[in-house]
């Protein structure tokens, strides 16, 4: 066993987990996009389901949990070493086998990916040449589950599902019914990696439901957690299960929308964490909550705009961002790890940040100001804070997630700039504030940050991850207006997210490239022969980004409607700015007359299904003009287009 010195000294860090049975992961949202952009795993201990103990090596295991628990790794390491030298000069390898298994899950909380994978191997070889017994099959599925969470984590979420079905089928031919209830859970969190979301629902409410009438547990908070988190990104997406049917009727949902649904589940799973007096199950709850809070803000502000102006009430948005800046820091006061706390901060500047640009949006400007000093100005110090604390994060998924998210941040912070300059007469007290002068070197170092990132996913062969970070290159460069690079990087975006066929972030890198080659053909000074052949590029961008729209529309379509907020924001536009490109002449020819006439019809269907929250039966709508020249072929149809600039 000499040959793995790097076994021994993480072996303590999982050794924790046997002993205390159960601890969870937690799977953010992108949300965001990523989700649909989508969202990042913690790095928050996954779910290990043990019923027997480890063997007993007096006290070098529990010294080894006391130091993990504290996240001093290192010490910990050292004592689980002694410990796994112990077993292998006892020859147990049952025992070494279990953790072998320990082993590589403490490997990836240091992003140490081979070193996790040949602990797995050893594993395996250990348990290999066993006779089989009823503990041979407990390990087994017990390491099969850590492999899951390493595939997880190295973005093969198809492989991490086979791999927990197996573990489920392990503990179901044992009579544990806590592993297979555990793995479960585990599943439903792959097939929500995967896009899987009926699939994911279905799985997750069967695993909740088992649990329904158990003592209290961490399991049991994960379960109501992760449900309560899948309720509020896509909504109840197969609400004919049986089992939620069950849980519906238990819950009395029938009269709450989705997003109150959720807030129950959040809820309910935080009372759990408080009975069960665990700090760390307190402030996952609360950012979750915080998570919800700021969907609400969402979907006010969505509200707001779709309201007449003399109705409109703007302090129900300010409300909403409010009540998530309290959940988020009760999240960080209450965790005991560095993680939860990075997660919240980036989280909320999140929310701070867009409502900010908002109100300069809406011409808000005294709210703006207002808004300013008292909500951003007393966070903006902590932006290169966060920075630094990135920069510690090990290299895994989480950290490649929180770099996307600071990144997002500067470019909305860079919008905010931009939009300041063009009204600096409104709102001077923003105008003339400090931060203006270190941007551009917080941009600079995130600039070359990104390019770290992007070559740690391509390391990790997490595609969608390098997807993301390649396209937020990208639209970094173009809010600095470096268009060339911004559109080098942008096709790179394209080219990774269509080679694994994602296409719900494919469409947002062939959007970013159309307006970058609408940005290029609007400089001064190019011919007009250059200029049309920009127009005509972007209006090829354009399209395909509608045309990968329309592919996915019906998934689109099953989102809970009270988050699918976005629409306005991410996906009308793509339509209307389309159109405004054929219409830009001043007399355009008939081609881009027919072709704007079909993108108003999609948007139209778009627009619909968003309402509904459900897809059209149609997939091939016909135009209006169509059926009137069959049955009234005297009649004129006049079709009304509404730009931001002219009608």
């Amino acid at each position: 066993m000499t040959k793995f010195p790097f076994l021994w000294r993480h072996l303590k860090l999982f050794f924790k987990y046997g002993v205390i049975a159960v601890c969870f992961t937690l799977l953010i949202g992108l949300g965001q996009t990523y989700l649909t952009r989508q969202s990042a795993l913690s790095t928050e201990p996954p779910l290990i389901i043990s019923q027997t103990p480890i063997v007993d090596i007096n006290g070098l295991v529990q010294q080894g949990q006391g130091y993990y628990q504290n996240g001093q790794f290192t010490e910990a390491v050292s004592l689980w070493e002694e410990a796994v030298s112990q077993l292998a000069d006892e020859g147990n390898q049952l025992q070494q086998a279990r953790v072998l298994g320990y082993l590589a899950l403490a490997f990836q909380e240091l992003g140490k990916w081979q070193e996790a994978k040949d602990a797995i191997a050893l594993s395996f070889n250990q348990l290999q040449s066993l006779p089989d017994s009823p503990d041979k099959s407990l390990i087994l599925a017990q390491v099969l589950n850590n492999q899951g969470h390493l595939q997880l984590s190295l973005g093969n979420a198809a492989d991490a599902l086979k791999t927990w079905e197996k573990v489920h089928r392990l503990y179901t031919r044992l009579g544990d019914e806590t592993g297979s209830t555990g793995s479960l859970i585990n599943q439903a969190q792959a097939l929500q990696s995967l896009g899987q979301l009926r699939e994911a629902f279905k799985t997750l409410t069967l695993a909740t439901m088992r649990l329904q009438r158990q003592p209290d547990s961490l399991l049991k908070f994960t379960a109501w957690s992760r449900l309560g988190e899948l309720v509020r990104v896509v909504g109840n997406s197969n609400p004919s299960d049986p089992n939620w049917l069950s849980l519906k009727e238990s819950f009395q949902f029938n009269t709450l929308t989705n997003l109150e649904q959720s807030k129950y589940l959040l809820d309910k799973s935080l009372t759990l964490a408080q009975s069960l007096d665990n700090t760390d199950a307190m402030a996952e709850a609360y950012f979750q909550l915080g998570n919800w809070a700021k969907d609400t803000y969402h979907h006010q502000r969505s509200l707001y705009e779709r309201t007449r102006p003399s109705l409109q009430k703007i302090q129900p948005v300010l409300d909403a961002v409010a009540q998530a800046g309290d959940y988020y820091q009760q999240a960080i006061t209450l965790s005991n790890s560095p993680l939860i706390p990075l997660q919240s901060q980036l989280s909320h500047l999140s929310v701070l940040f867009n409502t900010q640009y908002w109100l300069l949006k809406q011409r808000h400007w005294s709210n703006a100001q207002t808004w300013w000093q008292e909500k951003l100005v007393p966070q903006l110090p902590n932006l290169t804070q966060i920075q630094a604390k990135i920069s510690t994060l090990p290299t895994n998924h989480t950290a490649i997630d929180c770099q996307i998210q600071f990144a997002q941040l500067l470019v909305t912070l860079n919008q905010i700039q931009q939009t300041v300059s063009q009204n600096q007469v409104q709102v001077p007290t923003i105008y003339r504030h400090s931060i203006w002068t270190r941007l551009d070197g917080l941009l600079t170092t995130t600039f070359d940050k990104n390019q770290q990132i992007i070559q740690q996913s391509h390391d990790l062969e997490d595609r969608r991850s390098e997807a993301y970070a390649t396209g937020i290159s990208g639209k970094l460069y173009e809010s600095n207006q470096n268009l060339e690079n911004a559109q080098e990087l942008t096709h790179q975006a394209i080219q990774i997210s269509q080679s694994i066929q994602a296409w719900d972030i494919a469409y947002q890198w062939q959007w970013q490239l159309g307006r970058l080659r609408k940005a290029q053909g609007n400089i001064e000074g190019e011919s007009g022969a250059i200029r049309s052949e920009r127009t005509r590029s972007a209006i090829a961008a354009y399209q395909a980004a509608v045309n990968t729209l329309n592919t996915i529309r019906q998934d689109l379509a099953t989102f809970n409607p009270d988050v699918r907020f976005s629409f306005r924001d991410e996906i009308e536009p793509i339509y209307r700015e389309l159109i405004d490109l054929l219409l830009r002449e001043e007399t355009p020819s008939p081609q881009n007359l027919i072709q704007a006439r079909e993108v108003l019809a999609q948007l139209q269907l778009a627009e619909l299904e968003n309402y509904l929250q459900e897809a059209c039966a149609s997939s091939t709508p016909a135009l209006i003009d169509q059926i009137v020249d069959k049955h009234a072929p005297n009649t004129a149809v006049i079709y009304t287009i509404l730009l931001d600039d002219r009608l």
